[in-house]
């Protein structure tokens, strides 16, 4: 049923803060991606610091696991931003585990296989762009030059 002719259609007030819902979920995207890196961040200091420090046991292996499975993935698919959780997630083990085996595979083709190597070298290189994500600012704000 369409209104008379000469007058709107009612509209119900808007109780969206000023910039609308996408700023907010933006805003709030921002913030999420940031508690993500900052806790992905602290893993792969605690397993740079695992590894030189040659300690072992149930902890190492779980950072293990998180370096092999997420470390290097989220550090490159962080920065695309896809706004697509599921994506976001399937793309950050595929591209963790890609990494690992081809680094992997590099040490074994030159005959220079050394894991604890490996783990430092991916540790050292994910840092720069976890912090980058972990200082990330909100939608609309420029980082500091």
């Amino acid at each position: 049923m369409s209104p008379p002719e000469g007058t709107e259609p009612l509209r119900a007030p808007s109780r969206h803060r000023p910039g609308g819902p996408g700023v907010v979920n933006r805003r709030r995207s921002d913030l999420t991606r940031s508690v993500i890196s900052i806790v992905v961040l602290l893993a792969d200091i605690l397993m740079l610091y695992a590894s030189v420090a040659n300690l072992h046991g149930q902890v190492r292996v779980v950072l293990g696991f998180a370096l092999v499975g997420v470390i290097p993935g989220w550090s490159i698919v962080g920065l695309m931003r896809l706004e697509n959780p599921a994506l976001e997630i399937g793309l950050t083990v595929v591209v963790s585990l890609a990494v690992c085996m081809m680094g992997a595979q590099i040490l074994l083709t030159l005959h220079a296989w050394h894991i604890v190597a490996l783990q430092q070298a991916l540790c050292l290189i994910c840092i720069p762009p976890l912090v980058w994500q972990a200082l990330a600012l909100p939608a609309g704000r420029e980082h500091p030059s």
